[in-house]
């Protein structure tokens, strides 16, 4: 499982950004995030800014789950991390299978209101890939129970690999729901989400 989470080292120059997680429904949950890489100069970096949408989502889609990745340690900088909603996006469907987990975590067909997000944590961004300007996104199951919180997470893709997995695991595992409802009680439930990072310079 890709429940556990990495030991984390901080950069020198922790960047502070704010980031917003849309949520809607029938989606294919989204982050997007978008920083400002360290300047050159001496005076403190412009706040990077995160831009972010969860758009939850699990019509039924199912991937095996893969083993964590194997990369080594990287260097996340901090992001703040706010809620608010966005548009949807419909991904095809397929009955759901967890083996390593019960399967009483229902699928968004089978709910009558879905999970939704109270608590954000903060959204870490690889310092390695930012200074770089390094693009990615990982695809991540989680796995959410009667309490609103989150069990475990799966890592469905990462693109590029070994890269931002840590960084999305860190952002997502902490996070709080509204547990999902179904007969009127709560529930576990499941959805998949998918958190992009984007550096980009803000203007001065």
């Amino acid at each position: 499982m890709v429940g556990a989470l990495f030991r984390q080292r901080y950069p020198v120059w922790p960047l502070l950004a704010s980031c917003w997680l849309h949520v809607a429904l029938l989606a294919f949950p989204l982050i997007d995030a978008r920083l400002v890489p360290p300047g050159a100069n001496t005076q403190p970096a412009a706040n990077p800014r995160i831009e972010a949408r969860l758009l939850p989502a699990l019509n039924q889609e199912e991937m095996p789950r893969p083993a964590a990745p194997a990369g080594g340690e990287l260097a996340p900088a901090p992001a703040h991390v706010a809620v608010s909603d966005a548009a949807l996006t419909p991904m095809p469907t397929r009955p759901l299978v967890a083996p390593d987990l019960p399967q009483h975590y229902f699928v968004a067909s089978e709910l009558d209101k879905k999970a939704e997000p109270i608590e954000i944590p903060l959204l870490v961004y690889p310092d390695v890939a930012l200074l770089q300007r390094i693009k990615g996104k990982v695809i991540l199951r989680i796995y959410i129970n009667h309490a609103g919180m989150i069990d475990d997470a799966d890592i469905l893709a990462a693109e590029p690999p070994n890269i931002f997995e840590r960084a999305a695991l860190d952002a997502v595992l902490p996070m709080r729901f509204r547990p999902a409802l179904r007969s009127g009680r709560p529930v576990k439930s499941v959805k998949v989400i998918e958190v992009r990072f984007d550096p980009r310079e803000e203007p001065n």
